[in-house]
């Protein structure tokens, strides 16, 4: 059996923190800064501000290695008011999910590509031409995305399935490019989506209809299936009536029920044992899920709700946000010290990112990004952002 870290594509993992009374409150403080020799103090409030960083007088407003504070660099993008800007970090066409590791961001578009670019900037690396590719994760040594086809350049199929379709597919392909390999899987017609990796084994959720529109496709409950990662049996952990949104903390999946009032969450731990409902009277509606080792959140109609991922909690509210069809919170990240999310106005075309101190500190508008999101994806030093045109970088 092969071991070893694996790298996600939908929240970071490994936390360390600490539950304090129940409430959304973990012990860890906000950042303050990326350190440096700081010997003044200032404020910004759109002014001009300078400041003595490293025995050089910076200005913390605009400078962008120095960004509202000593030693904070916007890793390519500029600063403005004492905050870093959004940028571009490749132009790509409707963008899905996406992945990291320490040097590069991959992602699946709906244009019929897999691809990656360096985090720092550089040409953009077509890996794949699947039909219709979906979710993506990567190990150590391959990228792996769901299709609804066999790899062939992208074709227009709306009207009606080419003749090589396969159904919903699943493929790998190594890190620096080459030849994808299909690992077959047995559900038929339905489409897959997200894809999770643990050790020797692969978990992707599958749900509605490839032949289906987008609209019903992201509504439908979804089921949750495993495979090895050699490729073999396909196995259903989670049948399709049970869950809608799920998400992987490395040792227990935990889910949304799909549909009912009141709603329940539940979680199945990965080494074996049934489903156990984690807390009930769920606020309803909402489609997305994030969980950690400590804390599982979840949006809902009303906003964003959190519970411990071992139960015996009601809901608490992280933040009180009203859904409408179209505004709606798209996705949530989460590092060691804050719970980022998306808000989508689909009317207007963009995205506003906030973040949120686990140490229970107020939230704050991150950025706002012209475009509407489909994912969004946390390392050490950036929030990295999936959207119909472009994949986009923000600095923490």
């Amino acid at each position: 059996m092969r071991t070893g870290s694996a790298r996600w594509g939908v929240v970071g993992l490994g936390l360390v923190a600490a539950i304090v009374g129940g409430a959304f409150a973990f012990g860890v403080p906000e950042p303050q800064g990326c350190g440096g020799v700081q010997e003044e103090v200032g404020t910004i409030e759109g002014q001009a501000v300078r400041q003595l960083c490293n025995g050089r007088q910076r200005e913390l407003s605009t400078d962008s290695n120095h960004c509202g504070a000593c030693n904070h660099p916007c890793l390519g993008g500029t600063c403005k008011q004492g905050k870093c800007q959004p940028f571009v970090l490749a132009y790509t066409k409707e963008a899905k999910f996406l992945a990291l590791d320490s040097t590069y961001a991959y992602w699946t578009s709906d244009f019929g590509t897999v691809n990656r670019v360096p985090l720092v900037g550089g040409p953009v690396t077509v890996l794949a031409t699947p039909i219709n590719p979906r979710g993506i994760a990567i190990d150590s040594s391959h990228v792996y995305f769901t299709s609804f086809s066999s790899i062939v350049p992208y074709v227009d199929y709306s009207e009606s399935p080419p003749p090589f379709h396969k159904g919903g597919m699943l493929h790998q392909v190594p890190l620096a490019g080459g030849v994808a390999t299909e690992l077959p899987i047995e559900i038929g017609d339905l489409a897959p989506d997200r894809i999770f990796l643990t050790g020797d084994d692969i978990y992707f959720l599958a749900g509605g209809s490839i032949y289906g529109s987008e609209e019903e496709r992201e509504s439908a409950p979804k089921a949750l299936y495993v495979m090895p990662k050699g490729g073999g049996t396909t196995s259903v952990l989670v049948n399709q009536q049970k869950g809608r949104s799920y998400s992987l903390n490395g040792s227990n999946f935990f889910w949304k029920k799909s549909s009912g009032s009141p709603g329940q969450i539940y979680t199945l731990r990965l080494n074996g044992g049934s489903e156990t409902v984690l807390a009930n009277a769920v606020p309803s509606g909402g489609r997305v899920i994030a969980a950690d080792l400590y804390r599982v959140l979840f949006t809902a109609d009303s906003g964003i709700y959190w519970i411990p991922t071992s139960g015996g909690q009601a809901p608490v509210s992280v933040y009180g946000y009203r859904e409408t069809a179209n505004q709606f919170i798209g996705q949530l990240a989460l590092d060691s010290q804050n719970l980022y999310w998306s808000e989508i106005d689909v009317r207007t075309g963009n995205s506003v990112i906030r973040k949120k101190g686990l140490s229970g500190t107020p939230n704050v508008m991150v950025a706002n990004v012209s475009d509407v999101s489909s994912d969004i994806v946390v390392d050490a030093n950036a929030i990295y952002i999936a959207g119909k045109n472009s994949i986009w970088k923000i600095a923490k």
